[in-house]
């Protein structure tokens, strides 16, 4: 995957839930499995079990259309204030990152 120039180079993008809410999170690794950054954001679970809430600022700018051109996730169009930001709330549809 491609990134703004805060992600340097490609990597394996990953699924998992946090603990706390059991919302879903995406990450990415390196080839070592270190990470190179967190996708997505804890702000609680949402209606489907494969909706996530997308860091699309900061380091993160772009990282929405970059998964929405990749087709791994669909925008719902939902968005969730969170500080001084809108998250976006998207559905996870490509199918090795479902549940």
């Amino acid at each position: 995957m491609q990134f703004n120039e805060a992600f340097t180079g490609t990597g394996d993008l990953h699924r998992s839930n946090y603990t706390e809410s059991g919302a879903a999170g995406l990450w990415l690794q390196d080839e070592h499995g270190e990470l190179i950054g967190d996708l997505a954001c804890n702000v609680g679970r949402q209606a489907g079990v494969n909706d996530v809430a997308i860091k699309n600022w900061s380091e993160n700018e772009n990282v929405l259309t970059s998964l929405i051109e990749q087709k791994i996730v669909r925008d719902t169009g939902i968005r969730i204030s969170s500080g001084f930001v809108q998250v976006p709330i998207c559905e996870i549809i490509h199918a090795a990152l479902r549940e």
